[in-house]
């Protein structure tokens, strides 16, 4: 997971999304969920196969990021930041 976090800390700063409150892009946030799923090595049993679960880390990372910005750019129009 830390190779997922760096990129994103990398596109945050490259795309300049700190000072313009734009969100990275579409394919910015598949390769940040494709890095997560890589960092997991999860296991099959009758509930869930591998693949499945790790394909599920990667979209979960990826809403999770997207909710954490909405709410960030809620927050901060609330606090009249722009």
């Amino acid at each position: 997971a830390k190779a997922a976090e760096e990129f994103l800390t990398s596109v945050l700063d490259e795309e300049r999304c700190w000072e313009t409150g734009r969100p990275p892009g579409e394919a910015a946030l598949r390769q940040f969920g494709q890095l997560a799923s890589g960092a997991c090595d999860p296991i099959d049993d009758v509930r869930g196969s591998a693949a499945y679960r790790r394909h599920a880390v990667g979209v979960m990372a990826r809403r999770t990021f997207t909710w954490a910005w909405q709410a960030l750019a809620t927050e901060q129009r609330g606090n009249g930041a722009s």
